[in-house]
């Protein structure tokens, strides 16, 4: 596999996100987050259905698939905090035209988001990140992983008073179901999980 697409593949694994601006949004909140993503696990699927751990030992092919899970930590490879604040999983697929298709899912504490194509736009997102924007501003290679930086655009309060207005004018939902047992497994999980983060 060549050096550019593992390259390219970690650092989407970086997930690094940065977000576009969006013009309705002028009253919103700017963050940078940079932070060393170390990759904790490599698996390559050929498009036949072969699975091996680590990269591929040949050049893929449209329709291989490589996937990437990492750690990451606040500051880069030489100087980072010592414990990891986030994690990330990557999946991309080989096109025809030889460039990966990739899409990220980084979790922080108890908010996702959710990122497509290198170096990495959010397309989506969970908590925190609910309606974020953004993309990466960085992405380097560097040993056992990459340095990245991504700015992230929140949601304003201008956005927040207008859903809450919208929420207030419409009919009242209808009340929620009883939580099913796989989604409260999930969701003390990821309590769980917050609470390592403290």
């Amino acid at each position: 596999m060549n050096t550019s697409l593992i390259t390219r593949t970690a650092a989407v694994a970086a997930v690094a996100l940065a977000l576009s601006p969006a013009a309705a949004q002028a009253a919103r909140k700017t963050e940078t987050l940079s932070f060393f993503s170390k990759q904790v696990a490599m698996t390559f699927t050929t498009a036949d259905g072969t699975v091996q751990q680590g990269p591929p030992k040949t050049e893929p092919q449209p329709g291989d698939m490589i996937e990437i899970s990492a750690v990451d930590y606040l500051g880069n490879r030489r100087q980072h905090a010592k414990r990891w604040f986030a994690t990330d999983h990557t999946r991309c697929t080989i096109q025809e035209t030889g460039e990966p298709e990739c899409r990220t899912h980084m979790a922080i504490g108890g908010s996702l988001l959710i990122a497509e194509g290198f170096p990495g736009t959010i397309v989506g997102g969970t908590g925190r990140y609910h309606g974020a924007t953004g993309r990466v501003i960085k992405n380097k290679e560097v040993k056992g992983g990459s340095d990245v930086a991504v700015r992230i655009h929140l949601p304003g309060r201008a956005r927040a008073s207008a859903l809450a207005a919208t929420s207030a004018s419409a009919p009242a939902p209808a009340p929620a179901p009883a939580e099913p047992a796989w989604e409260r497994a999930l969701r003390i999980r990821g309590e769980a999980m917050n609470a390592l983060l403290r």
